[in-house]
């Protein structure tokens, strides 16, 4: 500053931005560029740039954007947005240009907005990202607004090269409403876009199982699904490319089943998708010499059934199928008594096609669990199939 006090500490690299500083009285300042001992560089180009205030964005009923342009090295662009706690945000952003550009989000703060950066983040989590010279399109993960204020979306050019520091974007800070995710219902969701975030909600009046399905169409694309419960926690997050399903025993309460594209911008452009909520009954008791008759009624539902087995003794599960295609599978019980949890089939199970009986004998005594779902594999997901079937213990 005017009296000599360093205002930065020395930054080094091949990025050389020293981001935005208060200055807080006027008079003539002093840039040093230098390289240490044995080092040195061709060439540099150096630019001091004033800072503007925050401009407002516009707000809509699922999102705020605002557009802009960055004219060379070392702009910045701040615009304030207002967040609840609560609210699941995405922020993405499009340029038409080779602009090398970072958006971030950043928190409320008593301090002036150009103090140094303080990214939001949490964990698995991040609200910025980069655009570089090889898209034109980029989105961050989905992020959970902790606490109620005035956040400030920031822009500006953190490239590597000069060739890329100007050019116009369009970011945009999507922020679903909640939909109303109902049990044992196939919800069939509209197209899924570029960067796109749907949110559906649900509440368990008391515990119980769930299964969780989510069917895309055409496959091979990427989409992701997350559960939290009402503190904002991540229970479960998927990868989907074609189909997939999960079951989990929740606690009575209140939860966000959320639903969103890959990070790039060519992932799931015209992506329709499906979602199912699969209320699991408790396992019904079946008998040596028992025939059960029942149906799967909605897809990612399973039918479970338990019996007591006698170590070394020797089962037959047979099965018929109306118009349900999937596997009937058996496992001992693990010691929580999650009878949704198959750890133990993958080492002490035994499985078939529905229609085609088989013979397991039991490697250890005590209660089995015999499950009958969609699908043609006990690996997969493909849990697409429902109908009526027959299930019989010998």
């Amino acid at each position: 500053d005017p009296a000599g006090v360093e205002l930065t500490p020395p930054s080094s690299g091949s990025v050389l931005q020293l981001g935005p500083v208060a200055l807080t009285s006027s008079g003539k300042y002093r840039l040093d560029l230098f390289a240490p001992i044995g080092f040195g560089c061709d060439a540099e180009s150096v630019r001091v740039t004033t800072v503007d205030q925050p401009l407002a964005a516009t707000v809509g009923a699922a999102s705020i954007s605002a557009s802009g342009s960055l004219t060379a090295i070392g702009d910045q662009r701040y615009y304030t947005v207002s967040l609840n706690q609560g609210d699941l945000v995405r922020l993405a952003m499009h340029t038409p240009d080779t602009l090398g550009a970072t958006a971030e989000l950043l928190p409320p703060s008593t301090a002036a907005f150009f103090k140094p950066l303080s990214v939001l983040s949490g964990a698995s989590e991040s609200s910025s990202f980069d655009v570089n010279t090889h898209f034109n399109d980029g989105g961050s993960d989905s992020f959970l607004v902790p606490a109620t204020g005035v956040y400030v979306v920031h822009v500006s050019h953190q490239g590597y090269r000069q060739g890329n520091a100007a050019g116009s974007f369009t970011w945009t800070l999507l922020r679903p409403p909640t939909q109303n995710l109902p049990v044992d219902a196939l919800v069939n969701a509209s197209t899924m876009v570029t960067f796109q975030i749907d949110r559906y909600g649900f509440t368990l009046a008391s515990a119980g199982a769930r299964s969780f399905f989510t069917g895309l169409s055409p496959v091979n694309v990427e989409i992701f699904s997350e559960l939290r419960d009402s503190s904002g926690t991540v229970l479960r997050r998927t990868l989907n490319t074609s189909t997939s399903s999960f079951t989990l025993q929740l606690p009575a309460g209140s939860y966000t089943y959320d639903v969103f594209g890959d990070l790039s911008s060519a992932g799931t452009t015209n992506t329709s998708y499906q979602v199912v909520s699969a209320a699991l009954a408790p396992p019904a008791a079946i008998a040596v010499g028992d025939t059960k008759s029942a149906a799967i009624d909605v897809v990612s539902q399973r039918d479970y059934y338990q019996f007591t087995a006698v170590q070394g003794q020797a089962y037959t599960l047979g099965s018929t199928s109306g118009t349900v295609s999937g596997v009937v599978m058996a496992y001992p019980i693990v010691a929580s008594g999650d009878f949704t949890d198959e750890t133990r089939f993958f080492s002490i199970g035994a499985t078939s096609a529905i229609g085609t009986p088989f013979t397991f004998t039991a490697q250890v005594p005590g209660t089995f669990i015999v499950e009958v779902r969609s699908g043609f594999s006990n690996v997969s997901s493909s849990d697409t199939s429902t109908g009526a079937y027959t299930l019989s213990l010998h």
